[in-house]
């Protein structure tokens, strides 16, 4: 159907004339003293998340032994042998695997508005065609439609955030519509969920600053945890309606509050450092000088297109007056703290405000997407806020990024200041943020194991005067050029940073953790993170009581570093290093942790002992009370010989990679298979040491992080012995084929006629061998054929038999099927005093592979063709009724196994390969016939000269090495135990069943179940 537009024309004189509050969006409302609440409440549901179980480090205290410290003048000194004695290793930057978090990650906000008339437009549905607007208990009695400012309001919402639900609240509550706000509404609200709340509505803005006073439970969400917009009205005055400029009474609101105004976007970014007119009497507000720290403008005036309810017609609506910058601001709020949930309503007004633009300013190729003048969002950040448009224009792209600014002038009661004590801060939370000397903005969360990192990234440039207290479990990273100069205070989780931090000094308290590693993806360089500058490197300290955490390429402080007792430096010892331009000062009991992040990045490390210069300062003071420990991270592959200060300005560090081998022979654990597969993953794995671009080194490497406990389980998923092994399961699938046709041929030669044959066959069977892993193997099958008497001394025949094998393997080893078709040719001559029988045979087989290597599922199919030769040399001996025959037999397979590759890392890629076996059988049958039944047993014993493990050359996917892949080996000696029966209804048709085993090394290996019919003609 062909869509319908309608054009419709606001003027602004009727926006201007929207009773819905003054100053607010665009229209006069009754004096100020109409502005008139319901009931109040006070109520409203502001749970917390519980964290019981945090990020789990290890004490670092009391450690029971470490590595020696070894001081030289020299560094050609020779190091003590006694430095092998390796401690146990040292647990950081673990997470319990039971361990609760607060798992809001998809966490939506909503958004709150009490407003005039809206109408359901279809428009406002989302993708799956649900309706985002919800209305509450609007009156019947009205007629909403797309000019109700309400509904205008929520269009603008709409356009600029895709995720939220809009809760909507009428303020008309009757056809005369008068506008009343219910205060109880934001309670609803609130107790929805909603924490964002739009109001463009406010009383006429006096000619001076005035504000009325806040409803209780309006400050208390304020206060505590939500955000409200105000637009600032348009009576083109000097400052914001009273709504507006409520912090100025109650400056604690500031948690929660946020004044907009509408610049003027008409020519693009030219005009924006003026605000919007409407007509000769009317224009924005400004934000107002009391407001200015809370203020923001953005654009107000829009065409919107908004689609008939229930029908494929469009109108067009156009909007003016702050009334519509709210909404603007309120969608991007909405986008911001969904794109941060862990954050409090006090860090998303900080993000919003901290994060605009000058006005009137436009920095071309900002971000790498403002390319054009006409794209709005561009200009050069804000440095301080004015009387005009507070901190300057709206920037959400720069928002979703995080805070650009640690300011004093945004901190409110929620933030701590800088104290002398020992604590080194002081948090009053019923001091004002206004004038009380707080310098830190306090970000306080617990853990959160988000999938996406940047949901937890702040990665503007961060400046300011203000600095940072970061408090609770979470994990913050601060990735940009960072240049703010109040303090750095991590007092809680882990403050991560990925650039630089050029004026702020750092202080670690004792349940802090800095991690200090450059952020190569976002910079799209390699480099050292940096703490202060060279101008003023004399004065820059870091002072560390708890865990200062060194990684990537590492830090470098332009300064000085003191450690307090018992603090910790954690240090990459494979890539990273710490330089420390001026002094370094260790305190007591302090710790080095030698740590490996990341490992094979720059390739494996060596067999050979490699030294590393970890530490380096001007001059490093109070050394020789460290204490020299490795973290968890580290498992048996890496060997650290042990660390030596140099000169006293060095701290080096000797250590190898031990072989997979000497590995599990630590953990004692040492079947073949894992020791060959120990032996393959060493042949990469040197190659590795010697290639430091490889692209698969780092994922190679996850094998050294492993926890130790595991490390079996993982090896044993490498070893790719199933492909050895399933061939047994082939040859078994054949061999019982083989067994149940010579039995048959014994049944011809005795007969006098040929005839048309059936058998069902059931198997169950152990792969099985010490060192190696083991599976029970069930086959469902079955044979049909038809013979002839050609002479009284030759019989002639034919078969076809097909089988289903499933091999579940333990070990980690998989699980194979494998479907097999085949044909037999099969011939008895018999001569005087004997009878020499025949059988030639053809397979073909599928098999399906499924096993998981490392944690990666992977599946892979192959097809072998075996080829058989089967002749045998025996004599019957009839008594009366009983047959007795002994026979002697060569069985000869060759099997021909196509190539296959599983295509994940460490996966198998081998080519074909042939194998041929050799038997020789020897063995005795019988018969003994009653009536119409017929008894049978049969024992015989194979053996087979050579043992045949099955075994191939073969690569690592990804690598060239060659390895070796070996499974179960054939037995030598197999005996045959079997009975069976056959009942005749009638000459020509009888049924038989039958049940033969077969014993390996004194333990039963074959269970074989047959059942069958024959008809002879």
């Amino acid at each position: 159907m062909k869509k319908k537009y309608q054009r419709v024309i606001i003027p602004t004189l009727s926006i201007l004339l929207t009773s819905c509050g003054g100053g607010g969006g665009g229209g006069s409302t009754p004096n100020s003293q109409d502005y008139s609440y319901g009931s109040n409440s006070e109520g409203g549901d502001n749970s917390a998340v519980s964290l019981t179980s945090n990020l789990s480090y290890s004490s670092l205290d009391n450690y029971p032994s470490s590595l020696p410290l070894h001081s030289f003048n020299t560094v050609s000194s020779p190091i003590s042998s006694d430095i092998y004695n390796i401690n146990p290793s040292l647990k950081i930057f673990s997470i319990n695997k039971d361990m609760e978090y607060i798992n809001d990650e998809k966490l939506v906000k909503n958004i709150g508005l009490i407003d005039t008339e809206f109408y359901l437009s279809d428009t406002f549905k989302d993708r799956s065609g649900k309706l985002r607007l919800i209305e509450h208990e609007q009156s019947a009695e009205l007629q909403p439609n797309f000019l109700s400012h309400g509904t205008m309001v929520v269009g603008v919402l709409n356009r600029y955030n895709k995720t939220a639900d809009f809760y909507a609240y009428n303020a008309y509550h009757n056809k005369n519509r008068e506008f009343r706000v219910i205060a109880t509404d934001y309670d609803r609200a609130h107790k929805e969920g909603v924490r964002i709340f739009n109001n463009s509505f406010g009383s006429s803005a006096f000619d001076y600053e005035y504000t009325f006073p806040v409803k209780a439970n309006i400050a208390k969400y304020a206060k505590e945890d939500s955000i409200f917009i105000w637009s600032a009205g348009n009576e083109g005055k000097w400052h914001g309606t009273p709504q507006s400029l409520a912090p100025k009474d109650d400056d604690n609101l500031r948690n929660g509050w946020i004044s907009a105004a509408e610049a003027d976007y008409s020519q693009g970014y030219a005009n924006t450092n003026r605000r919007k007119i409407y007509t000769n009497n009317s224009a924005s507000n400004y934000i107002g000088e009391s407001a200015k720290t809370w203020g923001l403008a953005a654009q107000g005036t829009y065409r919107l297109v908004l689609k008939h309810q229930g029908k494929d017609e469009y109108s067009y609506v156009y909007t003016t007056g702050t009334s519509f910058a709210a909404p603007r601001i309120s969608a991007a709020a909405a986008n911001v703290w969904t794109n941060f949930p862990w954050m409090d309503n006090h860090l998303v007004v900080v993000t919003l405000l901290s994060t605009a633009d000058k006005p009137a300013t436009f920095l071309k190729g900002q971000d790498g997407v403002c390319e054009t003048s006409n794209l709005q969002g561009c200009g050069i950040p804000t440095t301080a806020p004015d009387a005009y448009f507070g901190w300057g224009l709206l920037n959400e792209r720069r928002a979703l990024k995080g805070p650009a600014l640690f300011d004093k002038r945004l901190l409110t009661n929620k933030d701590a200041k800088t104290t002398d004590r020992a604590n080194y801060f002081e948090k009053t939370q019923g001091v004002s943020g206004s004038n009380s000397n707080k310098d830190l903005l306090v970000v306080n969360f617990n853990f959160r194991n988000y999938k996406d990192k940047n949901k937890l990234t702040w990665s503007n440039d961060i400046k300011g005067d203000a600095g940072i207290l970061k408090q609770g479990t979470g994990v913050l990273y601060l990735n940009g050029k960072n240049s703010y100069s109040g303090k750095t205070i991590v007092d809680g989780g882990i403050l991560a940073i990925g650039h630089s931090l050029t004026s702020s000094d750092v202080i670690i308290t004792k349940n802090g953790n800095l991690l200090a590693e450059f952020d190569t993806e976002k910079h799209k360089i390699s480099s050292r993170v940096e703490f202060g500058n060279d101008k003023q490197s004399s004065l820059y300290k870091v002072k560390n009581e708890g865990t200062l955490s060194v990684y990537g390429l590492g830090l470098k402080i332009n300064g000085n570093y003191e450690g307090d007792d018992k603090s910790n430096i954690v240090i990459d010892i494979d890539k990273s290093n710490l330089e420390v331009t001026g002094t370094l000062k260790f305190g007591n009991n302090s710790k080095i942790v030698a740590d490996i992040n990341k490992l094979g990045v720059n390739g494996i490390p060596k067999t050979e002992t490699q030294k590393r210069k970890i530490i380096t300062a001007e001059s490093i003071t109070n050394h020789e009370k460290v204490t020299y420990v490795k973290s968890d991270n580290i498992n048996g592959y890496i060997d650290i010989s042990g660390f030596y200060v140099v000169d006293g300005k060095d701290i080096n560090v000797e250590y190898k990679r031990n072989l997979t081998t000497y590995v599990l022979k630590e953990a004692k654990y040492t079947p073949k298979s894992a020791m060959n597969t120990a032996e393959n993953i060493d042949r990469v794995f040197n190659t590795l040491s010697n290639n430091q671009s490889h692209p698969l080194a780092p994922q190679a490497a996850r094998l050294f992080k492993v926890d130790p406990t595991r490390l079996s389980v993982v090896i044993d998923s490498l070893s790719g012995e199933l492909y050895a092994s399933s061939q047994s399961a082939v040859v078994n699938q054949n061999l019982v084929a083989n067994k149940l046709l010579s039995e048959r041929m014994m049944s011809v030669n005795n007969g006098t006629k040929g005839g048309f044959w059936v058998d069902g066959i059931y198997v169950n069977s152990n792969i099985k061998q010490n060192g190696y892993a083991s599976a029970k193997m069930k086959m469902t099958g079955s044979q049909a054929g038809i013979d002839s008497k050609v002479s009284d001394k030759l019989s002639l025949g034919i078969a076809l038999n097909q089988s289903f094998g499933n091999a579940d393997f333990n070990r980690e080893a998989g699980k194979s099927k494998t479907k097999s078709l085949g044909a037999f040719v099969y011939g008895s001559y018999d001569f005087d005093k004997a009878y020499l029988s025949t059988m030639v045979g053809f397979n073909h087989a599928r098999s399906n592979v499924n096993r998981v290597i490392f944690d990666k599922y992977t599946t892979s199919k192959f097809r072998s063709n075996i080829y058989n030769i089967y002749v045998e040399l025996g004599k019957n001996i009839k008594f009366n009724k009983v047959i007795i025959n002994p026979f002697i037999a060569n069985s000869h397979t060759h099997i021909h196994r196509g190539n296959f590759k599983e295509n994940t890392i460490f996966g198998i890629d081998a080519k074909s390969k042939k194998y041929s076996m050799n038997s020789f059988i020897t063995g005795m049958r019988s018969e003994i016939q009653f009536d119409k039944l017929t008894l049978n047993s049969n024992l015989s014993h194979a053996y087979t000269p050579k043992r045949n493990n099955f075994g191939f050359e073969a690569k690592f996917t990804g690598f060239d090495d060659i390895i070796y892949i070996n499974g179960v080996e054939q037995d030598k000696h197999i005996t045959w135990l079997g009975f069976g029966a056959s009942y005749s209804f009638f000459e020509e048709f009888s049924l038989q069943m039958g049940y033969n085993l077969s014993i390996r090394n004194g333990k039963k290996d074959n269970d074989v179940f047959n059942l069958g019919a024959s008809y002879r003609f």
